[in-house]
């Protein structure tokens, strides 16, 4: 029965380590929101040349006509070293979610991230985020 026991709870020992590594860091919990997220109208996908360069004009317009309704925007900005970083920016209900993928950046944190931005429209929320 003690045998048994130790065995039970190194099982669950090992459980909680497997699920609060994997599955409760903010990175894999900001994957998962992003992974189920709502589908939204589509406001376009933007690649950067270089580093920088914000959301161009035309996006924005879209975003801030789609401000109640919802739409999505994905902007592709490679590191200094070439690797690729994805920030998605979602509007919709009157907020700004923003969820920031660097798992393709071979010397960055190589995790996701997410911030929601209040605001009455995208510019107000992206001065608050």
């Amino acid at each position: 029965m003690r045998g048994r026991s130790r065995l039970l709870i190194g099982a669950g020992v090992v459980l909680a380590v497997v699920v609060g590594a994997f599955v409760l860091t903010p990175g894999a919990l900001a994957r998962s929101l992003f992974v189920l997220r709502e589908q939204r109208t589509s406001c376009g996908e933007v690649e950067h040349g270089a580093q920088g360069g914000g959301i161009p004009a035309d996006a924005r317009d879209c975003l801030d006509a789609a401000w109640e309704s919802g739409a999505e925007l994905t902007v592709m900005t490679p590191t200094t070293e070439g690797d690729p970083t994805f920030t998605y920016y979602r509007v919709g209900g009157g907020g700004l979610e923003i969820f920031r993928d660097t798992t393709g950046d071979t010397y960055g944190s190589g995790t996701w991230s997410r911030s929601v931005c209040p605001g009455d429209d995208l510019e107000g929320a992206l001065e608050r985020c």
